[in-house]
Parts: structure tokens; C-alpha cells; sequence
């Protein structure tokens, strides 16, 4: 029997949180009204919706997504663009987060080893990674990037909180270098 299933039948006579105060959701042969869910089964919401546990809150040191651009006509002008973002993400540690810079993590792969993998590939490992962060901070050009855009709308979907610039980025802790 799955959890949700156990979760919705323990919670027949439940009484809290109290009826009317969340609203009903339509499955496809059952209706479930979140109203009869209550803390004492010790099955939360989400895993009564989702069918799986909620996922553990991010603890620990805070990643900062540095998202700017990266491609340019020439080899040289990528590799301003990755300066660019190792600059930014010098100020980010000088702030106390840890940088996830994937501008840097695999900078010049395109060029270096020209048909490993297609575009599409870089553009989903990027936004994976960026995924696992908790914040993410732009880079001076990112208007002018199709991907750092992306990343954007992206990171707003999920919740994230996307600082225009390291200026902006708030202080955690001072780092001792």
C-alpha cells in the first residue's frame, strides 16, 4: 500500500487542521480534501500529494549560480566571458558563498573537442546544475545571452532568488583567505 494511500485513510476522522481551511483536489477516482490531513500521522502534505517525502531543505554552505554569458564570435571573446564570470565569483566567495561557475567548469570544451556532444547537452547539464543552488547571481551581459535568460526563468520557476549582480548579493559570512 503506498504512503499517500495510508495517509489519506488515516486521516478520516483526523479533525485538523480544521475542515474548510485548505481545498479539495480532484484525483482521478478519489477526491481528496487536504483538510482531513493532520500532523499526528505523521505524514505531511507533501508526501500525501507528491507520493514521496518532501526533500531535505539545502543546509550548510550556500551555492551562488553564476549566470552570465558565455559563447562569443571568437575564442578570446569566450574567454572574456569566463574572466568575466571567475570575477564575479572571487566576489562571491569574498561574501561567503560558494560559487558554482559553469561558464569555468567546462570552458572551451566546444571549442576543444569540437563534436563531443551537441548543444542541448551543455544547456541541460548548466541548468542542472544550477537547479542544486540556492541563489543565483548575474553576470554584467547576461541581457545579451539566450542561456543566462533561460537560467533566469528558470531559477524564478523554481523559487530561487536571482541577484541583478554581485553588488547585490548579500554578505553571509566573512572568508578568511
Amino acid at each position: 500500500m503506498t504512503s499517500w494511500f495510508r495517509a489519506i485513510m488515516g486521516f478520516a476522522n483526523a479533525g485538523f487542521p480544521p475542515k474548510g481551511k485548505y481545498p479539495t483536489i480532484d484525483i482521478p477516482a478519489m477526491k481528496l480534501n487536504l483538510s482531513d490531513c493532520n500532523t499526528e500521522s505523521g505524514i505531511p502534505h507533501h508526501e500525501l500529494l507528491c507520493g514521496h517525502p518532501e526533500p531535505e531543505k539545502k543546509h550548510g554552505m550556500k551555492l551562488v549560480y553564476v549566470a552570465g554569458p558565455y559563447r562569443a564570435e571568437t575564442r578570446e571573446g569566450v574567454a572574456q566571458n569566463v574572466a568575466a564570470a571567475r570575477h564575479v565569483g572571487r566576489l562571491c566567495v569574498q561574501k561567503g558563498w560558494f560559487p558554482v561557475l559553469p561558464t569555468v567548469n567546462t570552458a572551451h570544451f566546444d571549442h576543444d573537442f569540437p563534436g563531443l556532444a551537441d548543444d542541448q547537452y551543455w544547456l541541460d547539464g548548466t541548468m542542472e546544475m544550477m537547479r542544486r543552488c540556492d541563489a543565483v547571481v548575474l553576470v554584467d551581459g547576461w541581457q545579451y545571452s539566450s542561456g543566462a535568460k533561460a537560467e533566469i526563468e528558470e531559477a524564478r520557476k523554481m523559487g530561487l532568488k536571482v541577484y541583478m549582480s554581485s553588488n547585490v548579493l548579500p554578505e553571509l559570512a566573512k572568508v578568511n583567505a
